[in-house]
């Protein structure tokens, strides 16, 4: 778990779809023009994180926030507008393919979590199954890794499993809960509300995703693997409370462990 960096992309949007405003006596309804809901402008990130732990060589937390990116890039208007005249630079977004993804991960991602990573060489990249994202075997990419004496691979989650991405399981909720609270009404303000959002959140929300995450594993466990459980309930603010800043490991019982090997065991593995 602690050799574990956790990638995915995510949609982040301007404004919400349905809002709810309290308003004073005599004050006007906000008034959104936008065409519809597709229409409501949006930008892709890419996110890696890790579990937040105790840095020994800086003698500090460290808040397992590896990075995260927009697709998107700054080019010079086409056009004059009312707004703004022809040649200014304005974010531009552009969508994300395999390709794109690929320079992302070796340009990008490898070489902060190198940069960041607090001690050891042994990381292992998780992504899920989407169509952009690289094999594991890619050359480029395993060069990428293996740079500088790295013990570093990609390793793909199991398919209809978003539960096992610490992103999708809770840090991109909250990420996204903290970004609707700024104001934005332009491309840029919603990249950098994000951004900000991203920097701003406190480790302990990542750190109880991860003690939740473990807790996800185990009840999948509980039915071989399958995808139909319910997520327990950890009572993680009160277990912090007793335990400090940062929450122990959850132990995998006996009795889960029994039943995934007796379970593997009798399945033929491609």
């Amino acid at each position: 778990m602690m050799d574990f960096v956790h990638l995915d992309e995510k949609w982040f949007f301007l404004k919400k779809d349905k809002q709810r405003f309290y308003l004073g006596e005599n004050e006007d309804v906000p008034h959104i023009t936008v065409k519809n809901k597709n229409y409501i402008i949006k930008v892709m990130f890419l996110c890696a994180v890790t579990r937040p732990r105790w840095d020994a060589t800086r003698l500090r937390i460290w808040d397992g926030k590896i990075g995260l990116w927009p697709f998107a890039v700054y080019e010079p208007a086409e056009r004059a507008s009312k707004n703004r005249p022809a040649g200014t630079l304005e974010i531009k977004t552009y969508s994300v393919g395999r390709e794109i993804y690929h320079q992302a991960l070796c340009r990008m991602v490898i070489p902060r979590i190198k940069e960041v990573w607090p001690s050891g060489k042994r990381v292992v990249l998780q992504h899920d199954n989407a169509k952009p994202h690289v094999a594991a075997d890619d050359p480029e990419v395993v060069a990428a890794c293996s740079l500088g004496n790295w013990n570093m691979k990609i390793c793909p989650q199991p398919a209809n499993s978003p539960d096992f991405n610490a992103n999708d399981l809770g840090f991109f909720n909250s990420l996204q809960s903290l970004q609707y609270k700024k104001r934005a009404k332009t491309i840029e303000d919603l990249v950098n509300n994000v951004d900000s959002a991203f920097k701003e959140l406190h480790y302990t929300k990542l750190d109880s995703v991860f003690r939740t995450l473990q807790s996800v594993l185990q009840a999948s466990m509980r039915v071989d693997g399958c995808n139909k459980y319910n997520i327990p309930h950890l009572s993680k603010d009160k277990l912090r409370a007793d335990t400090g800043l940062l929450l122990p490991s959850l132990a995998c019982t006996e009795e889960v462990y029994n039943r995934a090997k007796s379970f593997l065991s009798s399945v033929q593995l491609k």
